[in-house]
């Protein structure tokens, strides 16, 4: 018979492996992207495979912006079998995956020459078997000009903090949505010392 912590420890344990299976299979992508009249933007989209018997059939990207009515327009489809399809929109020559041509977790897309009329809801849509769709949206704002100063950059960061008595060990990756590096400094605590990247 289990005492009373073993079938805590196995609760705790159940609900964590539980979550884990939950949140396995999604889409992440980023909530709102800001790009730059005139200059390229890309915009995220990552399958986070949970089981590893899930294949990825298709990613597809929809948009829809104020002139669109109802449904969102669907314009560009990555397909395992069938490889990319470009729909035809006022995006056609301008929106690829980066990833291509083979169907891969990273089903990212990069808009070129991105205009004001580009702002909207973009949607990707992985289809999966056995799992079926899961989904991920991104609102695109577009400014005119470029960026001044590197809080105005788009970036993408990753943190995390694993600390034991004597050290903290940070992960940090930045990336900008310009075509040049993001400026990262690093400012010791309890020092005056500073590291630039």
């Amino acid at each position: 018979m289990m005492d009373a912590n073993s079938k805590l420890i196995f609760l705790l344990l159940s609900c964590t492996t539980f979550f884990a299976v939950l949140r396995g299979q999604r889409v992440d992508t980023d909530g709102e992207v800001i790009g730059y009249q005139n200059h390229n933007v890309t915009l995220p989209c990552h399958y986070i495979l949970g089981k590893t018997e899930d294949n990825l059939i298709q990613v597809q990207w929809t948009w829809q912006n104020h002139s669109h009515k109802h449904d969102p327009i669907v314009i560009i489809i990555n397909h395992q079998e069938y490889g990319t399809s470009v729909y035809k929109t006022s995006l056609k020559e301008r929106v690829s995956f980066i990833e291509r041509p083979k169907l891969t977790p990273d089903g990212s897309i990069i808009i070129k020459d991105v205009k004001i009329t580009d702002q909207g809801v973009y949607s990707c849509v992985y289809t999966t078997y056995p799992s079926g769709t899961k989904t991920g949206v991104t609102t695109l704002k577009v400014k005119e000009g470029m960026a001044q100063n590197p809080g105005d950059l788009q970036q993408e960061e990753v943190m995390e903090l694993m600390e034991d008595s004597e050290y903290t060990m940070v992960t940090f990756s930045a990336w900008s949505g310009v075509l040049k590096k993001a400026p990262v400094s690093w400012h010791l605590m309890y020092t005056q010392q500073s590291v630039d990247l």
